[in-house]
């Protein structure tokens, strides 16, 4: 089974190039392109998300919260966790509200 990653881009250059290393390393990818098809496709549970941050009407900031707060499987929440902890942006956490 490959892992499926979702890639969450709106630039197709950017996406395109993310897709293209991802495959060469047997990832399945699913790229979208606004962060609201991204979240209307989490039934197809991704193990990763890459996701950037400036999208169109939803930014990323946005995504990330929705998912978090949309019941994602235990490991991603916990990989999700840890990178907020680890974080070098000292107000991400309260831009979040505080998620632990």
């Amino acid at each position: 089974n490959e892992p499926v990653v979702f890639i969450v881009e709106d630039n197709e250059t950017y996406a395109e190039m993310i897709r293209f290393q991802l495959r060469k390393h047997n990832y399945q990818t699913l790229t979208f392109h606004t962060g609201e098809d991204c979240l209307r496709h989490l039934y197809k549970s991704p193990d990763i998300i890459v996701l950037d941050y400036m999208l169109g009407t939803m930014d990323g900031l946005e995504v990330l919260k929705q998912v978090i707060s949309g019941g994602t499987p235990s490991e991603a929440r916990l990989l999700l966790q840890k990178f907020l902890e680890n974080s070098d942006r000292p107000n991400f956490m309260d831009i979040l509200g505080g998620y632990r």
